[in-house]
């Protein structure tokens, strides 16, 4: 399965850069990088947050309903107009916001049908979008079935306060042991959209975080982020050569 490799490659490059003398003040993680982001900080273990990542990627291609997403060039309102939630003609009929990933960039998220209505919809009204990869509706009341059963795991885990600052991309908020410890929170990660534009702003606000620096596979954080805070970022592309590594003001996204 893909999203532990993704998991472990995050984490793994996060820690050399630590290991380097780049500290952050804060760390956000996008959908799974949010995983990534509590084991660096050291809220939970690495074997079970990677229990936890495999059992998440497992539960979506068991029970998951096939899907599809895109981002369009909206702000969170505009994207409203666009929703089409109608459960009588099932899940294929259906298209939801599934993020919010900076002022003028917003996830949908829904049935194939759906999805291939809005992107006519979108090319009517001028509006630019691109569809993304993913074959399931992530991030909307369609994952359910695969979210749910998370909870059991989560229950078991065993989670400390985190050592660094996590912002929440379910609802922007500093994230503290008790939340995590909550097993409906994880459900809720991946049921509720991505407020990954909430998350910058409290990382900015809160942390003083001003050089947001992206670690994780594929590029396209960093953008966003930079877009949103009109601030400096910087997407990591390994080269055979390294330089030496600076301390870091800026947070982890």
């Amino acid at each position: 399965m893909l999203q532990p490799l993704i998991f472990l490659l995050s984490r793994a490059t996060a820690l050399q850069l630590m290991d380097w003398g780049v500290q952050p003040r804060a760390l956000i993680g996008h959908s799974l990088g949010e995983y990534v982001a509590v084991c660096v900080a050291g809220a939970v273990r690495l074997r079970e947050a990677l229990l936890l990542v495999q059992e998440r990627g497992r539960l979506e291609d068991d029970k998951a309903p096939i899907g599809a997403m895109l981002v369009a060039e909206l702000t969170w309102e505009e994207a409203q107009a666009y929703e089409c939630v109608d459960d009588r003609n099932g899940a294929d009929a259906w298209v939801s916001r599934a993020g919010n990933n900076s002022r003028r960039h917003v996830l949908f998220s829904g049935g194939r049908g759906a999805v291939a209505q809005l992107e006519q919809r979108l090319a009517k009204d001028g509006v630019r979008y691109q569809r993304l990869p993913n074959r399931k509706a992530n991030h909307t009341p369609m994952m359910e079935a695969a979210a749910q059963p998370l909870a059991r795991l989560a229950r078991l885990i065993e989670w400390s306060e985190p050592v660094l600052p996590v912002y929440s991309t379910v609802g922007g908020a500093r994230l503290g042991r008790d939340r995590l410890a909550e097993p409906g929170y994880w459900v809720s990660h991946s049921i509720l959209p991505v407020r990954f534009a909430d998350a910058l702003d409290a990382a900015r606000c809160d942390a003083g975080c001003q050089v947001f620096l992206e670690v994780g596979p594929p590029a396209g954080l960093a953008g966003l982020a930079g877009h949103h805070l009109r601030r400096t970022t910087l997407s990591l592309r390994w080269r055979r050569s390294q330089g030496a590594a600076k301390r870091s003001s800026g947070g982890y996204c």
